[in-house]
């Protein structure tokens, strides 16, 4: 008896965090690098956010120094869709907001590409 009731145990204890989401959870200013917390979300309407706020209206160009605040964590996903991005201008500073619903999604592009190489590099080196 003890057996046939491990697995559903095992499945209560495990469900709040099957039903979840993570995200990354950290504020930074004037392009400071962010502590890297993960945050578990609600699975459904929740998914992650990163919020960038950048000094000056229309500087596409070397962004990471025009950075004057970061914020990452979960939120209300738009209905309009779940990957997408947007840009307002408000008073010379240009605010884009990201969502999306992939864990860890809303990391920074340079931890991405990081973590990018460094997997190309291990499978290189394994299959050597």
């Amino acid at each position: 008896m003890k057996d046939t009731l491990r697995p559903f145990l095992l499945l209560l204890v495990k469900l709040p965090t099957i039903l979840c989401i993570t995200c990354y959870e950290c504020t930074s200013q004037q392009g400071q690098e962010c502590k890297y917390t993960a945050a578990s979300c609600q699975y459904g309407f929740f998914g992650c956010v990163k919020i960038a706020t950048y000094s000056g209206v229309g500087m596409f160009y070397d962004q990471d120094r025009h950075i004057t605040l970061m914020v990452r964590g979960c939120a209300i996903l738009p209905f309009g869709g779940v990957d997408r991005c947007e840009q307002t201008s408000f008073l010379g500073y240009r605010i884009q907001k990201c969502t999306c619903f992939n864990d860890y999604c809303n990391s920074s592009y340079r931890l991405t590409q990081f973590t990018l190489i460094h997997i190309l590099i291990v499978i290189v080196a394994w299959s050597a």
